[in-house]
């Protein structure tokens, strides 16, 4: 057509895959820490004779921390003064959390070390505070390490971003577990024979037995009891090397990121395309320094999806955090299998294989339909899970089979995890990633604070109900992910503006 506008449009800058691995570094830390940490804690609180409703207490304070904390940091690092900026605004709190909590990570070691086997009640309080100190260091830097990514990388390639950044959590997680084969301290100490077994031989440590009432009575029935596995002293190569590698990707971080640098990088590159990054979908402006709250300030379509999706977020890690809380204990109990370590491995090697393409995925489908289909692959998982826990399921089908559940699992998890989180971030501005990265870790926190505590009031009724417990949880999560319609603008999910012709207006369409 003679009248026809031609448009000048500028091709988006390239994905950078070698910037985000070191941008990832942070959160590569982060997972090796919590996959320790969650699996080893539940066993370190046998020795103080706690059940599994006080374990998960116990499990939960890390989250409750996180509750107050993560929001509260984000928003202070989105804030920081420029003077301190010298290193950028989310890097001086990944380097000083990472540094604390290694070195207080050790310390719950001590703490175990000084009383393992003994039980020692007052002992539980400075177990406890280490713990607390742990917590704390950990999540003052969780919101930082996890907004940095977003804060340098282009909306059109954050989808893509977000799933290399859960590649590096996941190759975290699977050498947590692989730590944890070879560095772990364990023992069994089974009780086999009918009735109690004579007092001098639990004095001498021939036996341990718990408190625990079903256990004794149990054995007073005459019935064989699986043995449990504790860990005693002697841990110390896995604290250290997990401790070590926290402080190494510190100093990684501050040698191979300069935070300010790509902050300029991508404010040039988003000038020369035309993009202003703090206008939402509907062209609202989302900056925090318009009307105040960046929450306030979406419509009222995005505010109500918004909502559902941090809903949707809540009962999925009510389904996940359960699973991965309790089930080194699960597997040794109703599993009887002593390697707990390989059917998360699968899980996580599940993860692994599925971040990348979920990516990809959420391309051609979009970020909820792709998130759909992750949440429908979960839901299968506990669902054959939970068959499995019936009765009449022998124990060989069980083992093999719960392979299959934690693979699907954990390929559904990818699918979840690399989209939700962008979906989040997606209604921010270029000043306040951390305000919604703080939001989304609200929902995170909220059902971790209260799943490890729930799901261990099932479990303290019978082992055997925690799979159909994750499973109620997902499928609500899926019910409330039919009412998002925001956060998934165009194809890819990611928001993008029409190009623009000479003259600045925008292209018209024939």
């Amino acid at each position: 057509m003679e009248n026809e506008i031609k448009s000048e449009t500028k091709p988006v800058p390239k994905f950078s895959l070698w910037r985000t691995v070191n941008v990832g570094l942070a959160f590569f830390t982060i997972c090796i820490f919590w996959q320790v940490y969650n699996s080893v804690m539940p066993l370190f609180l046998k020795d103080y004779y706690l059940n599994k409703m006080q374990t998960g207490l116990v499990m939960a304070l890390g989250n409750f921390v996180g509750l107050f904390m993560l929001p509260l940091i984000g928003g202070l690092s989105d804030r920081l003064p420029k003077q301190w900026r010298f290193l950028g605004k989310r890097v001086p709190f990944i380097v000083i959390g990472s540094v604390l909590a290694a070195i207080a990570f050790l310390l719950i070691n001590y703490a175990h070390n000084a009383v393992a086997g003994n039980g020692a009640d007052g002992s539980l309080w400075v177990m406890l505070l280490f713990v607390l100190l742990t917590v704390t260091s950990m999540a003052l830097y969780r919101t930082p390490a996890v907004s940095l990514m977003p804060d340098v990388t282009l909306k059109q390639h954050r989808s893509k971003g977000n799933a290399i950044i859960n590649l590096i959590g996941g190759i975290g997680g699977v050498i947590g577990m692989g730590l944890m084969m070879f560095l772990v301290k364990s023992e069994y100490r089974p009780y086999t024979g009918a009735g109690l077994p004579p007092q001098a031989e639990i004095d001498a440590g021939k036996w341990v037995l718990l408190k625990s009432n079903e256990w004794v009575e149990a054995l007073k029935a005459g019935k064989n009891v699986f043995p449990q596995k504790f860990i005693g002293g002697g841990n110390w190569p896995l604290f250290v090397v997990v401790s070590a590698l926290m402080i190494l990707a510190a100093v990684m971080l501050v040698v191979l990121v300069n935070e300010n640098k790509l902050v300029e990088q991508k404010q040039r590159q988003l000038k020369e395309l035309g993009i202003d990054e703090d206008r939402n979908a509907e062209g609202k402006k989302a900056d925090a320094g318009v009307t105040g709250s960046p929450f306030r300030n979406l419509t009222r379509p995005e505010r109500k999806s918004l909502t559902f999706l941090l809903i949707s977020v809540a009962m999925w890690y009510f389904a996940y955090t359960a699973l991965t809380t309790h089930f080194s204990d699960f597997c040794w109990v109703r599993l009887q299998e002593d390697n707990f370590a390989l059917p998360m491995i699968i899980a996580q090697g599940a993860a692994f294989l599925s971040f990348y393409p979920a990516a990809l995925l959420g391309q051609k489908l979009g970020r909820k339909k792709t998130i759909q289909i992750g949440v429908l692959m979960f839901i299968a998982g506990s669902g054959v899970g939970s068959v499995l826990m019936l009765p009449f399921v022998g124990a060989t089908a069980l083992k093999v089979c719960m392979y299959l559940v934690f693979f699907l699992i954990g390929a559904g998890w990818a699918m979840i995890n690399v989209h939700s989180f962008v979906m989040s971030v997606e209604f921010a501005g270029k000043e306040n990633n951390g305000f919604f990265t703080g939001l989304y870790y609200v929902a995170c926190n909220a059902a971790n604070i209260l799943t490890p505590i729930l799901a261990g009031v099932f479990m303290d009724i019978n082992y055997s109900l925690l799979m159909p417990y994750s499973l109620v949880f997902i499928v609500l999560a899926l019910v409330s992910m039919m009412f998002v319609k925001h956060g998934n603008e165009k194809k890819g999910g990611y928001l993008s503006e029409k190009p623009k012709t000479k003259s600045g207006q925008a292209e018209k369409t024939v």
